[in-house]
């Protein structure tokens, strides 16, 4: 589940784009993306838009065989911060 904040017109682009590449994953792979692998894919993305960034402020939370997982975008653009439920695993990126 993510969760978005900031300009509509890039929280509409950026939920399609991450939509398509999840179901392209899908049949590519026949499996579910991690929500590991997803915050990366999505900091990937913001990152690429790094000189003409998407304002949009994002929380990425799921679980998956790991455990629950939380992940924030704090800028509008770059890496995530990670929290995980379990401290002893938790990995700030």
């Amino acid at each position: 589940m993510i969760s978005s904040s900031g300009f509509y017109g890039d929280i509409t682009q950026l939920n399609r784009t991450l939509h398509m590449q999840l179901e392209m994953y899908k049949h590519q792979h026949r499996k579910e993306m991690s929500c590991p692998a997803i915050a990366q894919m999505l900091s990937a993305k913001l990152y690429n838009h790094r000189f003409f960034p998407l304002y949009t402020f994002n929380i990425l939370g799921g679980i998956d065989e790991e455990g629950a997982h939380l992940r924030s975008t704090p800028a509008a653009f770059c890496s995530h911060v990670c929290w995980l439920t379990r401290p002893r695993r938790c990995v700030s990126l």
